[in-house]
């Protein structure tokens, strides 16, 4: 193995990686400050390292091969083990680090758990700053903008199945009943299935590809509701529901501070559900960075601290 391994250039791999990204030579060659016959050179020496084409030309440009999409982690590892050692980073220290971190995060993170966190980050770490983003369309968004780079983390429910992505379950919440204070639909103040299923509910648009995690959850149940009302921001659902005979199903902490200001009544759903689960999920090269792993335990923190308060 030793001998194999003193045969082979190092800067092939690396060749390989950029490869795996963008399969195309024109491409690779920019990126790599190489020529095209350099680029292509190299492919044909990893072709002979591993006794397989990698790459094949098609109609629609060069195609990886399944050895070349089986390699494309383990190289990427292990030039990425080479670089840490070779160069470093760093130590971080959060109290004069100016990072800026990009997380896309839903409604529900930005306006229950984000608020609490950067008012402690104001104190331990006062010049780091944060890019909010929407949650993205659909998985595969997700996972592009992520295996890309734009994103340092996500906080979501929804769970890619990338292997180049870490999806780690941070946080999970249960589902409870909305409606105005003298809604006609509910009698005796008791909030029954049959009640549940009947009255008019006011619910989120769902993202092209799943559902929202209410109707992944009911739909698994099978359990059907009456929407009247679609709407895009899960903070306005308690609002409508405030002033309309309408229900909302919302996680207990967002009817907790709705209840604080909008005249409504919270009741437990009347099935037995499972609770929405939230990931945090970032790329796997990140996971030894110094400033990501403060990041991440920052974050696990603040989220087991809700856990223990129950608010």
């Amino acid at each position: 193995m030793q001998r194999h391994l003193r045969g082979i250039d190092l800067n092939l791999l690396v060749v390989l990686d950029v490869l795996a990204e963008d399969p195309h030579i024109t491409n690779a060659a920019q990126k790599l400050h190489m020529s095209q016959p350099a680029v292509s050179n190299a492919l044909t020496r990893l072709r002979g390292i591993f006794n397989d084409d990698l790459y094949v030309k098609t109609r629609g440009g060069m195609r990886p091969t399944p050895k070349a999409l089986e390699l494309k982690q383990p190289i990427r590892d292990a030039l990425f083990a080479i670089q840490q050692q070779v160069q470093p980073e760093a130590e971080f220290d959060p109290k004069t680090a100016s990072n800026t971190f990009a997380i896309a995060a839903n409604e529900y993170a930005e306006s229950i758990v984000f608020p609490a966190f950067f008012q402690y980050l104001e104190q331990v770490a006062p010049n780091i700053c944060f890019d909010l983003h929407p949650e993205a369309d659909s998985i595969a968004s997700l996972t592009e903008r992520i295996r890309l780079k734009e994103l340092d983390i996500a906080i979501d429910y929804i769970q890619p199945k990338s292997k180049e992505l870490i999806c780690e379950h941070v946080f999970e919440e249960d589902l409870v009943v909305m409606a105005r204070k003298g809604n006609p639909y509910i009698t005796d103040e008791i909030m029954t299935a049959e009640i549940y299923r009947s009255t008019p509910h006011v619910a989120l648009h769902p993202r092209s590809d799943k559902g929202s995690p209410t109707e992944i959850i009911l739909g698994k149940k099978q359990i059907q509701r009456d929407i009247k009302i679609r709407a895009s921001s899960l903070m306005s659902l308690p609002a409508i529901a405030a002033r309309t005979n309408c229900l909302c199903t919302v996680p207990r902490r967002v009817a907790a501070n709705a209840q604080q200001t909008l005249p409504l009544e919270t009741y437990e759903l009347p099935f037995e559900t499972n609770k929405i689960k939230a990931y945090m999920i970032y790329h796997r090269d990140k996971r030894n960075n110094q400033a990501h792993s403060w990041l991440r335990g920052q974050i696990n923190m603040l989220l087991d601290k809700l856990r223990q308060s129950g608010s």
